[in-house]
């Protein structure tokens, strides 16, 4: 049986950075990896926001979601572009609810206190 499908990478959005609903701590929150940062892939739905990934991965309490941002390529450039996840929570602006597109890595840093 089936479980579940990933895909390659190009069919794939990738997320690194303080997800998860957990504190923090090694091997806290979601996805993979060990110490301050957890990664996850997700597959690409066709019309997939922001919103829809952050409610797949969740967001750790030490999340800067304001200073997040999408590494996407362009033309076979990466090119990163800021995103406000903050404002789309927390502020209902759904301005931030941006489009995501297949291949696209979104990174979400430490809050500074």
């Amino acid at each position: 049986m089936v479980s579940g499908f990933k895909g390659i990478s190009t069919q794939q959005i990738r997320v690194i950075g303080r997800i998860g609903g957990g504190g923090g701590g090694a091997g806290g929150g979601a996805g993979g990896g060990v110490g301050r940062y957890q990664g996850k892939s997700i597959p690409y739905e066709r019309g997939m926001t922001l919103l829809d990934v952050i409610i797949q991965i969740g967001l750790n309490q030490y999340a800067d979601g304001n200073r997040a941002s999408v590494i996407r390529d362009v033309n076979g450039e990466l090119k990163p572009f800021g995103v406000r996840i903050d404002d789309l929570i927390d502020d209902t602006d759904l301005s931030a609810n941006v489009l995501m597109m297949p291949g696209d890595i979104l990174i979400i840093p430490d809050a500074y206190f």
